[in-house]
């Protein structure tokens, strides 16, 4: 059985969270032909980190990610839930993130906790491919 650790990896201000697998009987990629029998396999699914502007400005900026074939799980949510706690901690009064427009999973877990769209860049970032992408910002006030 598969199941996701519920500690998030505290690394200065970037979490991990790892799923956790029995061994080769779990049929996923990292368990296939590297672990034993038994043994526990673990991949990292998602990672977000948190820059904050203290104490001039106190916004934590939020950037996350969660890789291909876990999203949906519970992922996404865990990590936010996380960054939204650490920003508390350290006394942020907002925390503000971007997203791409065409990512309607990630801006429904944004606004599922609260997060508001407070701008919109065009064209803004340079792609490998030669396109220059749209993001959306979003900020959420912690204050309230």
């Amino acid at each position: 059985m598969t199941k996701y650790l519920v500690i998030l990896v505290v690394i200065g201000v970037v979490w991990a969270l790892w799923r956790q697998g029995q061994g080769k009987g779990d049929g996923s990629p990292q368990a296939r032909g590297r672990a034993r029998p038994g043994s526990v396999a673990q991949e990292m699914v998602g990672c977000a980190h948190c820059g904050l502007h203290l104490p001039r400005y106190r916004v934590a900026d939020l950037g996350m990610n969660v890789k291909d074939g876990y999203r949906g799980q519970g992922v996404g949510s865990a990590l936010v839930e996380r960054a939204l706690l650490w920003a508390r901690e350290v006394g942020a009064h907002k925390i503000a993130l971007q997203h791409w427009p065409h990512n309607t999973a990630a801006r429904a877990l944004y606004e599922k906790y609260g997060f508001e769209q407070e701008g919109y860049l065009r064209r803004h970032y340079p792609r490998n491919s030669g396109e220059i992408w749209d993001a959306v910002v979003m900020g959420l006030l912690l204050d309230d």
